[in-house]
């Protein structure tokens, strides 16, 4: 069955094109979150949540971008409001003088599965350093160099043009390095 038949059969509800759609995408979602949120747990939620509100809009989908690109732009935008909700929660517990409990904190110790163990170290330094780059920037650069996504697609999930998106890129690698120099 191809990809057309499958979404109409999904929009009617039918639980094998829908079960079909959840496993033809769901590693790249979840691998495309996970080096953002920096959390297993907040990772696998967002995958459900990515795909519950998928099939919610699936019916909504104009095919004007690829189903994939579709999903990795539901995807990231999910994995950025929960970001958004925890520095909120954050700054809420700071001002009103609770302690943030577990789920709001960030794992510091949090290795993305893939990394070899000799990189180890440097890759704990690169995530972390992620973390302090502008949400866009982070977006774009993990996409491009740890999802290896062509730029043009980029452009299609953040809803920018390419130049924008090299740009993003671009001003990512400098901060990065910026920030990597000075931990070294």
């Amino acid at each position: 069955m191809n990809e057309s038949e499958l979404i109409s059969k999904a929009i009617q509800k039918d639980r094998n094109a829908c079960k079909e759609l959840f496993q033809t995408h769901k590693n790249q979602v979840f691998n495309a979150v996970l080096p953002i949120l920096q959390n297993n747990q907040e990772a696998e939620d967002i995958l459900q949540e990515t795909f519950i509100y998928f099939f919610e809009t699936l019916h909504s989908f104009k095919k004007e971008s690829t189903l994939s690109t579709w999903i990795y732009r539901i995807a990231i935008n999910k994995a950025l409001e929960s970001i958004r909700q925890k520095k909120r929660l954050k700054r809420f517990s700071f001002f009103s003088a609770k302690p943030m409990d577990e789920a709001t904190q960030i794992e510091s110790t949090w290795m993305h599965p893939f990394v070899l163990l000799e990189k180890k170290e440097h890759a704990k330094i690169l995530f972390e350093s992620l973390n302090h780059l502008k949400e866009k920037h982070k977006v774009a650069f993990t996409l491009f160099h740890i999802e290896g996504l062509p730029q043009k697609e980029i452009a299609e999930i953040m809803k920018t043009s390419v130049p924008a998106v090299e740009t993003m890129i671009h001003r990512a690698k400098k901060e990065l390095r910026a920030i990597i120099e000075k931990r070294i």
